[in-house]
């Protein structure tokens, strides 16, 4: 595997971790509005009148959802497991780091706050440890 690869990968882990954050949240306030047109909130008439449709379209939405959720957090959880492997074998700053900012999707300047490194040396880091991780991908014996 190469480097661009790599950094790709841990890049897309990343962005499926803020997806299924969108997702949940969508989740929650879908649930929040079937929950309120089902009749938990007493009394609440919908334009129209006729509630029972609207909330079943929640339902709906919720299902589409959750189980978007559930395919999301497999696929996840499986590319993670294939990474988390490989995060061990790197020094504790470099694993701090790539974890900071490709897999918590953090920015740049607040990693450079939490692991006290000046403007270029985290940059520098994450290099190298992509560039690990993308040898040890190939060659997992090292």
């Amino acid at each position: 595997m190469t480097y661009k690869e790599m950094k790709a990968k841990l890049e897309a882990i990343g962005a499926k971790r803020r997806l299924l954050g969108s997702i949940e949240r969508q989740l929650a306030e879908a649930r929040a509005e079937a929950d309120c047109l089902r009749g938990g909130g007493q009394g609440v008439r919908v334009s129209g009148g006729i509630k029972e449709p609207a909330a079943q379209r929640y339902v709906e939405r919720v299902d589409r959802l959750e189980c978007r959720r559930a395919e999301l957090l497999t696929d996840l959880m499986a590319e993670e497991a294939d990474v988390e492997t490989l995060l061990r074998a790197l020094d504790p700053v470099e694993e701090a780091i790539i974890r900071a900012r490709y897999l918590a999707g953090k920015r740049w300047r607040t990693v450079q706050r939490e692991v006290g490194y000046e403007r270029a040396q985290p940059f520098r880091i994450a290099r190298r440890a992509v560039s690990k991780l993308a040898k040890l991908y190939q060659n997992p014996q090292r």
